[in-house]
């Protein structure tokens, strides 16, 4: 097919950019061995006061100058033995993983058998009666029955034979990766139970393969050598994916598409960390890399563009496509290539004249621009509260133009760095004070009423209050949603909220009531982003909410130490903060029904935004996730 008529060409590029501007902040970390610097605080709020002595910032912060980062996070020193143990586990694991990967004739059977015990008993890790689950052109998805049976072993040489047999698919394979996260760690005096998500992959025979298993296991403590031996392996999921072809689903094509325009060499190329040490004006310059972006058509010559959006006082690009696939930048010619910080970014018809027009959420403000046939002409700057960070519209009201919903995460004066009442610069960190699973003291979102009038003169009218839609408005949201779920004929809203709660506004004749709690799709996590789609087929739009799932945190939460004083239902709230993605099936009459555990669809890692799309085109909704945050040099890619 050819490049520039690949239907999902921008999608892929949008991806690529998504990913560029996400790059490493390495230099808010620092080594293990480093001492902790003192102007850290106890609370988790960093202040780096530029105007003040070392001497006279240890007044403000006293701390002992041979802590070490890597002491502060050494479990052993906090009395956290199950923690300590799930280490070993891990370490243990990724032993056998190593030798289970190995090149033919580097299997090590000496050293598996030292790594368990006598009376040691399994089954498989690759069970043999495996169902097709997809099977569509390129692409095979098989998963083992639970119920269906799986061959036994016992003893040292069963958990050599174990490896043996799942090595053979390995031995010749190219580009060999696996991961493990132990998400279970319950332990007594002498013995350690464990439960880990597993996944290798590699290129094999010219296909890429891919598995996923959970393992439980068992484990005998030698107190003398203080040694974790391996008792008990069992699988009990597993799933394997083929590719067949050589070349990955999606491929960067980024540079093939934009490396003819100088902005993508002088600007795009570089990450967050290195526009932090040139750029003067930060007071809003948050170090997430988070802008938005946009596709859409808006020349009208049936490609689609992409509207980019950049950190302070770098610009906005917009990117139009050319019919070769290339994409050519045209900011400054179509007047778009505003210098605030912007986070998100529509391009849809606001004036019903039969072009794209342009929202851009900047820190404070929402900038409409109308489409002039070759450029952009600013129409409107409405306020906001400053920390936007993302849009969506819908037609609410039912009168036939599209109006506006914005984002907004920190209240005001908190957003990304600001300057202290002494002249510092104050990074914005954790509170406190909290209520990481309830908080309620964050910015107000904003919805405006589309009033565009024949004439061409633009008005936009904020409504939030008048709508009612201002109840529970005041939660760190990322991102919101338009569907009408109750299938009455007008558009409802879900806002996903970090720190707790997120909103379901059912549209009552244009005024909003937050239903969420009823429908039980609070959700009580820290969302990033939130999408409709049908993904069972039964006709009503279900919801999948982008969260951040942490494999400490689910073993943490599981210990009786953790947080003692707490009842039950209290742990459960910090219990689900840990659990990742939730997808929510549509009972329309009775709510929303979570499934996220039995659909296998919780583990995103660190996630944001997360889409329903059909990429193999086979009829059925899949799930796209991007995930990821600021990483060190030693990123292990666990988020």
């Amino acid at each position: 097919m050819p490049l520039s008529r690949s239907p999902i060409l921008l999608t892929i590029v949008a991806v690529i950019l998504i990913a560029i501007l996400g790059l490493t902040v390495a230099s808010f970390f620092r080594s293990n061995d480093e001492p902790q610097p003192s102007d850290v605080a106890q609370n988790g709020s960093a202040r780096v006061e530029t105007d003040k002595s070392m001497e006279e910032r240890e007044e403000v912060l006293p701390l002992k100058q041979d802590v070490t980062w890597k002491q502060m996070d050494d479990p052993s020193l906090d009395g956290w033995h199950s923690e300590v143990r799930a280490e070993q586990v891990k370490k243990t694991l990724s032993k056998l993983l190593d030798i289970l990967i190995a090149k033919e004739g580097s299997f090590d059977a000496t050293a598996v058998e030292a790594l368990c015990t006598d009376s040691f008993a399994g089954n498989e890790l690759v069970p043999k009666e495996l169902e097709d689950v997809v099977t569509s052109q390129n692409l095979k998805v098989q998963r083992w029955n639970s119920g269906s049976p799986a061959n036994s072993v016992e003893g040292r040489g069963g958990l050599v034979t174990m490896l043996e047999s799942a090595s053979r698919l390995w031995t010749d394979a190219d580009d060999k990766r696996f991961n493990v996260k132990v998400v279970r760690s319950l332990e007594n005096e002498q013995h350690h139970e464990t439960r880990q998500l597993v996944e290798l992959n590699g290129l094999v025979d010219g296909k890429r393969v891919e598995q996923h298993a959970v393992w439980e296991a068992s484990w005998q403590f030698d107190p003398k050598s203080e040694k974790l031996n391996l008792d008990s392996l069992h699988v009990v999921d597993f799933e394997q994916t083929s590719w067949d072809d050589a070349t990955p689903m999606f491929v960067d094509c980024a540079r093939s598409i934009l490396k003819d325009n100088e902005s993508y060499q002088s600007q795009l190329l570089f990450g967050v960390n290195y526009w932090l040490e040139r750029i003067q004006d930060m007071r809003y310059f948050a170090p997430l890399g988070s802008p938005g972006l946009a596709v859409a058509d808006v020349n009208n010559d049936g490609l689609d563009d992409i509207y980019l959006c950049q950190e302070a006082n770098l610009p906005n690009r917009l990117f139009l496509q050319q019919p070769d696939g290339s994409a050519v930048d045209m900011s400054s010619k179509w007047n778009c290539d505003y210098l605030q910080g912007s986070r998100g970014v529509l391009l849809i018809d606001f004036d019903n004249d039969g072009d794209q027009d342009l929202a851009v959420a900047v820190m404070g403000a929402l900038v409409l621009a109308s489409n002039e046939g070759e450029g952009f002409q600013i129409r409107q700057i409405l306020k906001t509260d400053d920390d936007t960070t993302s849009l969506s519209a819908a037609d609410y009201d039912l009168d036939g133009d599209l109006d506006i919903y914005v984002c907004v995460d920190y209240p005001n004066d908190s957003a990304g760095f600001e300057d202290d009442a002494e002249g510092g610069i104050k990074i914005q960190g954790g509170a406190a004070n909290r209520v990481y699973h309830d908080a309620n003291d964050a910015g107000r979102n904003s919805l405006f009423q589309n009033n565009i009038k024949g004439g061409g003169g633009w008005e936009f009218k904020d409504v939030t209050v008048d709508t009612a839609i201002s109840q529970n408005n005041e939660r760190f949201s990322w991102a919101a949603c338009w569907e009408d779920i109750d299938d009455d004929g007008d558009s409802d809203l879900y806002v996903a909220n970090d720190f707790g709660r997120n909103n379901l506004y059912i549209n009552e004749a244009g005024q909003f009531r937050d239903i969420a709690g009823e429908y039980d799709v609070e959700d009580r996590a820290a969302s990033m982003s939130a999408a409709f789609g049908d993904y069972n087929r039964d006709g009503k739009m279900d919801l999948y909410v982008a969260n951040m799932f942490s494999s400490a945190g689910n073993r943490i939460t599981e210990q009786r130490e953790f947080m003692e004083e707490l009842e039950p239902e209290s742990k459960n709230l910090w219990r689900r903060f840990a659990m990742g993605n939730s997808l929510f099936a549509n009972d329309v009459d009775q709510g929303f029904q979570d499934v996220s555990q039995v659909s296998a669809v919780s583990m995103g890692r660190w996630s944001w935004s997360s889409k329903f799309a059909d990429l193999n085109n086979d009829g059925w909704e899949d799930i796209v996730v991007a995930n990821g945050y600021i990483t060190s040099k030693e990123d292990t890619g666990d988020l």
